[in-house]
């Protein structure tokens, strides 16, 4: 993926998946050499596929796939449960973005960004993301809000902080 070959990506995440799901394929604890790694499951190769279909323009297909993970019908373009979805808040991002930016359908983008924040309540990226889409459609009092809620959230996060400040001004 970062260097561009997103369709050879694509093949090498779908041998990763298919390893996987049948057990073949133990994912080793992070080192200390990458404390910061994220550990190999299904939803990490579905994130990168769906980076990987974006960078291939495959737009609808990188959506229904983030759309799956977070329970939203791309057909109807509502959530298909009022279920909280397990899904990691960049899947929510993606979906949002794509919705807005390649498939022009700001409504959508909306309620997506609205149950990220319903799902991941206590995601301080979540709430700073959602700021950002507020304060880029004008909005800049729920943007304030947001972000007072990730400060309230972690006090110290420098992105928080960061984001008061560029609102601030």
């Amino acid at each position: 993926l970062r260097i561009g070959r997103s369709i050879d990506a694509r093949e090498h995440l779908a041998v990763l998946k298919e390893r996987l799901a049948s057990g073949d394929l133990k994912d080793a604890p992070a080192s200390k050499d990458e404390p910061d790694r994220k550990p190999l499951d299904a939803s990490l190769i579905n994130i990168l596929t769906a980076r990987s279909l974006l960078g291939s323009n495959d737009f609808e297909e990188a959506a229904t796939l983030v759309a799956a993970m977070v329970g939203f019908d791309m057909t109807t373009r509502q959530f298909s449960s009022d279920a909280a979805a397990s899904a990691a808040t960049e899947a929510y991002l993606m979906l949002g973005a794509i919705l807005e930016e390649k498939l022009n359908d700001k409504e959508a983008a909306s309620r997506v960004l609205d149950r990220l924040i319903r799902d991941q309540k206590q995601d301080v990226q979540a709430w700073l993301a959602r700021s950002s889409w507020y304060r880029q459609h004008g909005n800049l009092d729920a943007a304030e809000a947001d972000i007072n809620e990730a400060i309230a959230l972690e006090p110290d996060n420098v992105n928080g902080i960061f984001a008061g400040f560029e609102l601030a001004l």
